[in-house]
């Protein structure tokens, strides 16, 4: 059983130490997908000139589903080795601290929800119908990104460079996940590769959803989520095989 008093100390102690010192604290978290949108949006529309319907909006929505991403898996990683002394002396969880370290990048999502639909109705667009399901999709995004870092705290115990690795493969997947471009910009032989990563699926999904108001073909909807169920069990089935080693190596 879950253990929410825990849970809430936990969260407490990592929003201290991830901003601590920081003058603008919090505030950092709601600030950066701002300033990449500011970037990127001057270099796709001033430079590159891509034609997208809605650019900004389009890349700010890709910006804060990325953001949350990338955010949960980091802090995952930052729990796991902050609480090392914790972890080592008592019967912790280690999925405990995943899901306390998850919470604060859900509560940066939320907020940056929240001002993305003030700019989408300021805008004078409007949300249809199938709004529903968009929260599912960020019911997805919350279980994928938690599932994953099940899996990726334990590499990150074992191996002393796998912090540096996945630098690199999220510089990767970020450029290999329609963020900046639109999924038609990428052959076709290419794409089914390309919604076999399922941030990008939700992204295209929800872009279609929020901006123009199409929900995506029912087997395409049945596929993201299969994927995410695979991920989901295949990530906690890792999981469970390495948790009693990766309190050995804590």
């Amino acid at each position: 059983m879950i253990d929410v008093n825990l849970i809430k100390e936990l969260v407490k102690t990592d929003f201290k130490l991830k901003y601590y010192g920081s003058f603008l604290g919090f505030f950092w978290s709601l600030l950066k997908p701002f300033l990449m949108l500011g970037i990127l949006y001057y270099v796709f529309t001033y430079f590159i000139k891509v034609q997208i319907e809605n650019f900004a909006l389009f890349l700010l929505l890709g910006i804060i589903i990325w953001n949350y991403f990338v955010d949960t898996t980091y802090d995952s990683m930052n729990a796991i080795t902050g609480k090392r002394s914790i972890l080592s002396k008592t019967k912790l969880s280690p999925a405990i601290i995943v899901v306390s370290a998850s919470i604060q990048p859900e509560i940066t999502l939320f907020l940056n929800l929240v001002v993305f639909f003030l700019i989408f109705f300021f805008s004078g667009h409007a949300i249809g119908m199938e709004f529903y399901y968009f929260i599912i999709l960020m019911a997805l995004l919350m279980l994928t990104a938690t599932a994953i870092s099940l899996v990726l705290i334990f590499f990150h115990v074992r191996f002393m460079d796998f912090r540096h690795i996945w630098d690199v493969f999220i510089q990767i997947l970020f450029w290999a996940t329609p963020i900046v471009y639109n999924l038609d910009y990428v052959s076709l032989n290419f794409q089914r590769w390309f919604l076999l990563n399922p941030i990008a699926r939700i992204i295209v999904d929800a872009r279609a959803v929020i901006l123009y108001n199409t929900l995506p073909e029912p087997k395409q909807m049945m596929i993201t989520l299969i994927i995410v169920f695979i991920i989901s069990v295949g990530c906690y089935y890792i999981y469970r095989m390495t948790r009693n080693r990766m309190a050995d190596l804590l």
